[in-house]
This record gives C-alpha cells, structure tokens and sequence, in this order.
C-alpha cells in the first residue's frame, strides 16, 4: 500500500490576509506547477448574470495594469511553461507548469491578475463575444451537447443554484454589464476567497517568502471560503425528451447524491470504475461489445459542493435501437450488479486498478497539485488528501448494495432521451 504521508509532502500556510498556501515539495525534476483556486462558480451567481463565472475565466486573461492583453501567454511560453483555466459549479481554476526556476514570475503573474486586473467594456465586450460562441459550439451545436444543461433545469428548481449550465445563460452573458463584471470581480477575485497550491521542485521556506513577498500585499474582504449558504433546491422524477436533432437516439439517467463530502459519493465513484472503467468495464462488455445495442455508454459523478448527481447514458448502435431500449438496458445493468456472483472478484479488481491510477497521478505535479487543491477547495484541508487511498478502496459488496438501494431508485431519477428522425 503506498503511504502517501512519506511520498508526498505537504505544507500549508495562511497569509495575513486570509489567502490559504499549500506546497507540496516534490523535488524530483525541475518542474513546478501552480494551482491557484477561486472559490467561485455557478452556484454563486443568480438570474442576470447566469455564466459571469466562466465569463471571468476568460476576462482574467484580457490584460493588466503591467501585463498586457495576450502578454499573458507570451510570458508564460517564453519562459518554458504552458497555463490554462477552467470553471465549476464551485471554484474557478488557474494552473500553471512552469520550469522550477520560473517559480518568481509565476507568483508575479498570478498575482498581478488578482490584484491588478483592467475589466474594462472592451475586454467585456470581446469576451462576452467569445464565451457566446463557445456555448454555441461546445452546447447549442454539438450532438448531445445539450443535456448538461436540460439535466440542470430537470434536476433542480428554477433560479435556484445548479439549476442552469456552467457555461451560463446567452441572454445574460449578452445583457452583461461593466458595473455588474466589476462588482463580481471585486466581491470574488480576493485573497480571502482563494486557495494557492504550488507543487513540484521547490524549497518550502524561501516558496512561502516569494508567495508573502506577491500576495501579501493587500487584504480587502471577500465572501467567505463556504461559498454562501446551501441554496440548492432539487427536483425528482421528471422525464424529457430532447427537442435537438441527432443522429442516433441516446438516453442520460441521473440520479441525486448529497454534498461533496459525503462518503456515499465516493462510493459513487467506485460504482462509475466498476461498470464504465475502460474497455473491460460491465457496461462496454454488455451493452457495447456484448448486445451491441450501443456505441458507447458509461457512468460519472458529477460532485458538486451541495448536491451532486450520478448519470448513466449510453448512446445507440444505430437507427434501429431507441432511447426506450438503451433505458431498459441501462436500467438492467445496474440492477444486476448487486446481485452479481462475480461482486467480490469485481470489487478487488477496481480497487487494484484505483490503487495504480493513484500510483500513476503522483508522479505528475500538475494533477496532483489539482487534485490537492480540491481537497482544499471542498474539504478546507489539503492534507485530506492523505486519506484518498482509503475513500477509494474501503468499498465492499455490501457498500454497494446499500448505496443502490439508498440512491438508484428510477422513480426519483432524471431521464433525458434524445431521439433521431431517422
């Protein structure tokens, strides 16, 4: 079993001004990556604004009193490192993996955006153009692409948080104003809401000496780190059927889980490797190679701060199979697992597999630095982290069946089924 307390170090430190740091000294190559953590995302936006979180994703990039706009990424690449950025329903991320000798400019960099950031309306006006097209492309105009956001409406009340897409609403990214990017900006983009993990080749003294010299500088209040109160409102047992036009029928089933923290989500996970987990998985060798009634098919929590979601799909062969027969199928398929001759050798074998997937995530600083800093983000410990091992592989049989009993009732689910013309 690998102890992760000797292989990965962790060291956390606050600043004066509430921003959390976390280094995790891995010295084996000269690498270093940046995590550095918003704790804000969908959930804390409301009607009117819907998307202003992955709005800002992109405005973070539109340039600086010192830095600007595309100088970002020049800086970056120059000095031998690569960045990106994504949103959720609870944080938005920046990383970072640069040469560990580049470690200064890094922190400079980051923290020139924190705190000297130009929302200016043409900025917004670029970027609103930018994050429109890209929900036209990635949602609106993509097979399937829609049900994220079709789940999010069936699943939750409306105008209650979760109940619209990451990606935001059109209408209100595009009656979007300075005053309001302004106002979320400086109500989220402090160092009280934000969490920094630095991990990679890097000496934790002089590391917490460079982050105090860069982000200690300013203290202004923010929300605090819990994201506001649980506002989320579910909804159950509601049926849809997709207006888009596809190619082949498809079906997507979720299930309601609890908050991000709570055990049964792990199980969750557990359950998604047990029956979707690569090639070898239940659900490709039944429904895929098997019956041959799919094309594809699979299982994925989606955990969120609050209330998180456990979603089936499989998506058909061909014209002949509907989104009734894929519902029938998926339906079979989970219901069979508990009472599988095979659950034992099937649990044993995910947990090896698990093990190896951990194995292979900690030789790479930057997933591990991402993967800490959820921890951080949604436990408010990043030496949670040293407990992975044991929320992954303490699922038994028995787990397994009071979790599908507990949570796979179809009668509560959210069905979407997409259905072809042809």
């Amino acid at each position: 079993m690998i102890d992760l307390t000797k292989n990965i170090p962790i060291i956390t430190h606050r600043l004066s001004n509430k921003l959390d740091l976390t280094i995790v000294p891995i010295r084996k190559s000269p690498i270093i990556s940046i995590n550095l953590t918003y704790f804000v995302g969908s959930y804390n936006e409301y009607k009117g604004i819907r998307g202003f979180a992955h709005l800002f994703e992109h405005l973070m990039f539109e340039g600086t009193k010192n830095v600007l706009k595309g100088e970002f990424d020049k800086i970056c690449t120059l000095a031998g490192g690569s960045n990106n950025a994504y949103t959720t329903h609870n944080k938005t991320t920046y990383l970072m993996v640069l040469p560990s000798n580049q470690l200064e400019l890094a922190l400079w960099l980051d923290s020139d955006r924190m705190y000297n950031s130009e929302i200016t309306e043409h900025a917004l006006k670029n970027q609103k153009s930018v994050v429109i097209e890209e929900i036209s492309q990635n949602v609106e105009n993509r097979t399937y692409g829609t049900f994220r956001k079709y789940l999010a409406e069936l699943a939750y009340k409306v105008d209650t948080p979760y109940s619209w897409d990451v990606y935001g609403d059109i209408d209100d990214i595009n009656n979007s104003t300075l005053e309001l990017a302004r106002k979320f900006f400086d109500t989220y983009y402090k160092p009280s809401n934000a969490s920094l993990v630095i991990c990679g080749d890097c000496e934790p003294q002089s590391t917490i000496d460079l982050v105090e010299k860069y982000f200690g500088e300013k203290s202004e209040s923010a929300l605090p780190h819990s994201n506001g109160k649980n506002n989320v409102s579910v909804q159950k047992g509601h049926q849809f059927i997709s207006p888009d036009e596809v190619p082949l029928d498809a079906v997507f089933i979720a299930f309601h889980l609890p908050d991000y923290m709570n055990a049964d989500n792990d199980t969750a996970d557990f359950i998604s490797q047990i029956l979707a987990g690569g090639r070898s998985s239940l659900l490709h060798d039944s429904l895929v190679r098997g019956k041959q009634v799919a094309s594809s098919a699979g299982v994925f929590t989606d955990r969120r701060q609050y209330s998180s979601l456990l979603v089936f799909y499989a998506i058909a062969s061909d014209t002949s199979v509907t989104a009734e027969i894929l519902a029938t199928e998926l339906r079979n398929e989970i219901e069979l697992l508990t009472k599988r001759t095979d659950l034992v050798y099937l649990v044993e074998k995910t947990k090896n597999r698990m093990l190896t997937a951990i194995a292979n995530e900690i030789q790479y600083t930057q997933g591990l630095a991402d993967t800490i800093g959820n921890f951080r983000t949604f436990y408010g410990d990043s030496k949670k982290f040293y407990d992975v091992i044991e929320m992954m592989t303490t699922c038994s049989p028995d787990t397994i069946i009071e979790f599908c009993d507990k949570y796979l009732d179809f009668d509560s689910s959210i069905r979407i089924d997409y259905q072809s013309k042809g």
